[in-house]
């Protein structure tokens, strides 16, 4: 927090856009307010020149857009800095991460847009390239793996459970014998059959749900990105050799198999945020796995 300060404090002209991520928040909110206080903005007090939405909130694009308009056409202190905060950018639909995009490649003029967020993963890359991003997200996850540690024993997959959820108590909530079990049969799965990809898609079929989804698609997503990274660390060790087998059937394919399993790993950024509104989970199903098989060819 005290370089965040002092970064802000030592900005003579902020920049048009920030993204706030963390885990946290609490984190989030003091950040915000820091950015808030350097423009002159007190939360205590009715500020003409800050809007604030929550995409939770049932938030919809003509929301977005009323917001921005009644900044721009404001008249109310024509020369200070005005601030459209959005909460959970990373909830946004389409239609409104399209209208955001627009305001940051042409923002008004004293216009200032701060976005948060926690799940900085799920945020679109051409949203993050046009921000000043503030990540306080990996300082998060090293201390609730710190905590989870040293309160669970040093179970196996605490790397990979801090890697997948967003708080401790929701971690230690997760920390069930039937995920641990579904871990087993995935790691057992992409061991075996590696080499024959059909086999994979039909497990995935029978173990996927909707109840499972979640958490069976991250570490899938989890998978994959490790294995381009080639950074196999928040895996235990006994999953090496399968992470190897991957990496070199990854080296053995052409030269733009490495885009496939990017397409992967975007296939499950897709399903994922939608899973909570889908209203027809086996089609959704369907659909990914016809895509997965496609890419894994």
């Amino acid at each position: 927090m005290k370089h965040f300060s002092k970064i802000i404090a030592t900005q003579n002209n902020l920049f048009h856009a920030y993204l706030i991520a963390s885990l946290n928040e609490e984190k989030i909110n003091n950040y915000v307010e820091t950015l808030l206080h350097k423009v002159g903005i007190d939360l205590k007090k009715t500020n003409l020149n800050l809007k604030s939405l929550d995409i939770k909130e049932n938030i919809v694009k003509s929301d977005v857009i009323k917001a921005f308009n009644d900044l721009y056409f404001s008249s109310f202190s024509e020369q200070n800095d005005k601030i459209l905060l959005i909460k959970n950018i990373d909830l946004a639909n389409t239609s409104i991460l399209n209208s955001i995009l627009k305001t940051l490649e042409e923002p008004p003029k004293n216009t200032i847009i701060i976005l948060t967020t926690e799940h900085i993963e799920r945020v679109l890359p051409t949203i993050k390239s046009r921000c000043q991003v503030f990540n306080i997200y990996e300082d998060d996850k090293k201390q609730i793996l710190n905590s989870l540690n040293k309160e669970n024993n040093f179970y196996e997959y605490n790397a990979l459970f801090v890697n997948i959820f967003s708080s401790l108590k929701e971690i230690k909530n997760n920390i069930t014998d039937d995920n641990t079990k579904l871990l087993s049969e995935i790691q057992k799965s992409l061991e075996k059959n590696y080499k024959q990809t059909n086999q994979l898609i039909n497990f995935i079929y029978n173990k996927l749900t909707k109840e499972n989804a979640f958490f069976f698609l991250s570490v899938i997503k989890l998978f994959f990105f490790s294995v381009l990274s080639k950074d196999f660390s928040i895996f235990p060790s006994f999953w090496k050799d399968n992470l190897k087998n991957w990496e070199n059937k990854l080296k053995q394919k052409e030269k733009n198999f490495d885009t496939k399993y990017f397409e992967i790993i975007d296939l499950t950024n897709t399903l994922i945020p939608s899973l909570e509104t889908a209203q027809n989970f086996i089609l959704q199903k369907n659909s990914f796995l016809v895509n997965l098989s496609e890419n894994l060819q």
